[in-house]
């Protein structure tokens, strides 16, 4: 039985990843999952995130559209598509563990090289987005893990701060809509979950509002640093959750 005290600590990692969210543009997911997990099932941890995750991109887009990089925005979406369904596959019928491990130590390289190299690669077009966006198909569709491609593409094609959140929940917003209306149609929209996103809307938008705060605040470098230690993260997370 869920309790009170268990309903205010869902609540608290879920504003906790909503900040992070509204702050930088992604993380909610990487930091928010493994601490739902600890405390409810995982059938409602990620529905409620994905909920949250929906509810937050399109607060991200009404208040910041027009910064949206629109070319690289549709080719990475129409990619991410195509991919989709590869990832469905594969994750029948490959080890989930091997590929978890193995995209967690890429993550954790990309990491490192990019917080202490200084001379980085430039994708000067629009075109590798069809490669990443594929690449983060595959990975959505497999194992829930669609974010560290797309935020490697902005890294690497130089969005400013502003750019890379506001484009990224342009990308985030239909592929994570798609991945929210597939959890109702697979019967995971219990009244648990629903009663969960409800009282955590107004949670959600003092995040929201907090974390914007925070964005507007940070100057290019220190926005850099934080999205390179983001990387880390979730390289590291992807590594622990196989082998523990």
């Amino acid at each position: 039985m869920i309790t009170s005290t268990t309903i205010l600590i869902v609540l608290l990692i879920i504003f906790i990843g909503s900040f992070i969210r509204s702050a930088i543009g992604f993380g909610e997911a990487v930091v928010g999952m493994p601490l739902l997990a600890f405390f409810i099932d995982i059938k409602s941890a990620t529905p409620i995130m994905a909920l949250t995750a929906s509810t937050l991109a399109l607060l991200l887009l009404i208040t910041s559209w027009r910064k949206i990089s629109f070319n690289d925005t549709w080719q990475f979406i129409l990619s991410t598509m195509l991919g989709l369904p590869i990832g469905l596959y594969y994750l029948k019928n490959t080890s989930e563990v091997v590929i978890k491990i193995t995209l967690g130590i890429l993550l954790v390289l990309f990491g490192i090289y990019y917080l202490f190299v200084k001379n980085l690669p430039y994708l000067k077009n629009e075109k590798f987005s069809l490669i990443f966006g594929l690449f983060a198909g595959i990975l959505g569709g497999a194992y829930n893990t669609n974010g560290p491609p797309t935020v490697i593409y902005g890294v690497l094609r130089r969005w400013s701060a502003q750019n890379f959140r506001a484009t990224l929940q342009g990308i985030f917003f239909p592929t994570g809509l798609i991945i929210t209306l597939s959890h109702g149609a697979s019967g995971l929209w219990t009244g648990f979950v629903w009663k969960t996103y409800i009282y955590a809307l107004p949670v959600i938008l003092i995040a929201f509002y907090l974390g914007n705060k925070i964005h507007n605040k940070l100057n290019e470098d220190e926005f850099k640093k934080i999205i390179y230690f983001f990387i880390l993260i979730i390289g590291s997370v992807l590594i622990l959750n196989s082998v523990l």
